[in-house]
């Protein structure tokens, strides 16, 4: 499994400098890709790959709607 947040080099702390697999780097869905070493987990579970899966792409999900909808807590609809 991967994390999908590919962080930059240098000041890695700063998402505008980073990016999401998937998202602004295409290859997410893709049967054979490749990232660095840092964003590669293994994994070991009675989850299917295919359940596995559902996690990093969820994550990614939320991830931008609450950066790209600038969600702060306590703050309602």
């Amino acid at each position: 499994m991967i994390d999908p947040w590919l962080l930059a080099t240098g000041d890695w702390l700063d998402p505008s400098c980073s990016m999401y697999f998937g998202s602004e780097c295409d290859g997410e869905y893709a049967e054979y890709t490749k990232v660095r070493a840092e964003n590669a987990i293994v994994v070991s579970s009675q989850l299917s790959d295919a359940e596995l899966a559902t996690f990093p792409c969820a994550y990614t999900t939320a991830g931008n709607l609450v950066s790209w909808t600038d969600l702060k807590p306590g703050k309602g609809w």
